[in-house]
């Protein structure tokens, strides 16, 4: 695994703006699994899960854009587990290309027609349940993600500390709020994150649900309300590094339009999805 991602540096506007690389985590060792940093903590739950609960059937509910089929699909081929992939599948269409690799990498999948996504997980979490399966949370949304992004975040900030970099200001894309409840623990800087679609009320009960039973410190903290939809991409041909069109890539125009109002030096975290 790559669990220790770099940093890097682009100028933005006159600024330099260091960039977290967590889409590399466990990436270019393992190229069939997705980079998304949600992994983080789902691999040792899952370990665990396996050695302790004698867990064997894991399912996982996909939407049209995410990659944690995929991902858990991978990570349950490395354990021997079962794997059960449900998702949203439009009239006459088809998977996903990433839901395609989860079937691929062994996992069974299982479409539901298109629908509002909780009451599709609702329905999915019991038809998997009734197969003898344990369901993992809807976007992974784990505690032990929280906890594994939170000492990789201390640990970056420790290191730039280190080279003389004292990062005042850390960016991030936010969907379930998962990462960002990981980063603001970890890290002694303020976070923003930049809504890719989710109402900010719906991530604030989240994120103070995982952060539990530490709590978030709103001084350091501030959510942007969505600028655009869900399932709308953006054009990612002109980002110096590669990111989602759905997630990331919202934050890093957010960004470019408020470079000049953020207290520097500037952290970008590039989630990968």
């Amino acid at each position: 695994m790559i669990e220790n991602t770099p940093v890097e540096q682009y100028e933005v506007d006159g600024h330099q703006v260091h960039v977290k690389r967590d889409d590399k985590f466990l990436f270019d060792c393992q190229p069939e699994c997705p980079p998304l940093a949600k992994l983080r903590g789902a691999f040792p739950l899952l370990r665990d899960m396996k050695r302790y609960d004698g867990v064997t059937k894991v399912a996982v509910f996909d939407t049209r854009i995410s990659k944690a089929g995929q991902g858990i699909a991978f990570i349950c081929r490395e354990l021997g587990l079962k794997c059960l992939v449900g998702f949203p599948q439009l009239k006459g269409g088809e998977p996903s290309e990433s839901q395609k690799m989860a079937g691929k990498l062994g996992a069974e999948l299982y479409p539901l027609r298109a629908g509002r996504t909780a009451a599709l997980y609702g329905a999915f979490r019991q038809i998997a349940t009734d197969r003898g399966y344990t369901v993992m949370p809807l976007g992974l949304v784990c505690r032990d993600t929280v906890i594994a992004v939170s000492v990789e975040a201390s640990r970056t900030i420790d290191e730039l500390r280190h080279d003389g970099v004292n990062i005042k200001t850390i960016v991030l894309s936010t969907g379930t709020g998962t990462i960002a409840t990981g980063v603001h623990l970890g890290a002694d800087a303020k976070v923003i994150g930049v809504s890719c679609g989710m109402a900010v009320s719906k991530q604030v009960k989240r994120m103070k649900a995982i952060a539990y039973p530490e709590n978030l410190n709103w001084n350091f903290l501030q959510l942007i309300e969505p600028e655009y939809d869900y399932y709308t991409a953006l054009d990612t041909s002109e980002c110096p590094f590669p990111t989602s069109p759905y997630y990331d890539e919202k934050a890093w125009v957010w960004l470019g339009k408020h470079i000049q109002e953020l207290e520097h030096p500037c952290l970008f975290w590039n989630i990968g999805q």
